[in-house]
């Protein structure tokens, strides 16, 4: 599996300064809705892919072909770091490692889309052994549902933004109707997560 890292987005601890809750900061009403509902509903495949990746771990050691599959069993191994760290409640780590855990199983879809059954590998026949496709299957079923009730969200966000705010928030404007226009999920939900960055600091 590829990954490709989402490396403009950092994830930090909410600002204790009260102030507008319109503003683009991490005191926005808007992002932090947006934020534990994406978070929220996340948690669930967080667990089950990491439930799946220590079960491939655990049938990789058995095989011949192993070492073979260094780069793919670090890679699940990070899985299951990232799931372990959000269970610490690492909150200023959260949102990154969700992120980078949904862009693992983004890679995953495509992979398995395009790969040859002929071509198949150990991993490829371990991730179906327990239930990889299915995972990835209701992933994008339930994001794809997601996207749609967070578009209906931003229009309602927008439009109760006054003059003075739409002008000042003009670039999160721009950037959720380019995202509206956008059709593959893949390329969607990567558009997507480009939304944290506007209300977080650098």
């Amino acid at each position: 599996m590829k990954i490709f890292l989402i490396a403009t987005l950092i994830a930090q601890t909410i600002l204790a300064t009260p102030v507008l809750d319109k503003e683009l900061n991490e005191n926005n009403e808007f992002y932090k809705n947006t934020l534990k509902e994406y978070l929220e509903r996340s948690y669930n495949f967080a667990e089950r892919f990491a439930d799946m990746c220590e079960k491939v771990l655990t049938d990789l050691k058995q095989h011949d072909e192993a070492s073979e599959f260094q780069s793919q069993k670090a890679e699940l191994e990070d899985v299951l770091h990232y799931v372990a760290a959000m269970k610490e409640n690492e909150n200023e780590k959260t949102l990154k490692n969700m992120l980078k855990l949904h862009e693992i199983l983004l890679s995953a879809g495509k992979e398995f889309k395009e790969t040859h059954q002929a071509k198949k590998t150990v991993i490829h026949q371990l991730f179906e052994k327990y239930n990889g496709i299915a995972i990835v299957h209701d992933f994008r079923k339930d994001f794809v549902e997601y996207l749609k009730d967070f578009e209906s969200h931003f229009l309602e966000y927008e439009q109760s933004l006054t003059d003075k705010q739409l002008e000042n928030q003009e670039k999160l404007i721009q950037w959720f109707k380019e995202f509206k226009e956008e059709q593959s999920f893949a390329k969607k939900f990567t558009t997507f997560v480009t939304f944290f960055k506007f209300f977080t600091s650098e």
